[in-house]
């Protein structure tokens, strides 16, 4: 979904990160991302990523411009990274009402799927 967040077709609103990544470096050209995308279009089933797709991107996913949370069960990529992530967040807040060796776990497995 990061090709989805850069997707910006001439003509087209921005995507949402162009207001605090613009003076980033792409590591690809744009029209390469624009290319991709339109070629390829997107598979993307992390229910909470869909919101920081550019506009024009979300028709070209192949699970649905929007997809809702009741989805997310079914849909989920069990290898997502981001899900990974959103684990060792809910960990952090709920840190003082877990179990500690239950933290050392979530952090273990946010670690490896960073790897």
């Amino acid at each position: 979904h990061e090709w989805a967040m850069q997707y910006h077709p001439e003509g087209a609103d921005p995507p949402p990160s162009a207001k605090y990544q613009s003076s980033l470096n792409l590591r690809v050209s744009r029209q390469v991302i624009n290319d991709t995308v339109e070629r390829k279009g997107v598979r993307c089933t992390h229910v909470d990523a869909l919101r920081f797709f550019a506009p024009a991107a979300g028709p070209l996913n192949h699970h649905g411009a929007s997809l809702q949370r009741m989805d997310q069960l079914r849909l989920e990529q069990k290898g997502c990274v981001h899900a990974h992530m959103d684990l060792l967040k809910i960990g952090l807040k709920l840190q003082g009402f877990i179990d500690s060796e239950l933290m050392v776990d979530i952090l273990e497995v946010a670690l490896a799927a960073r790897k």
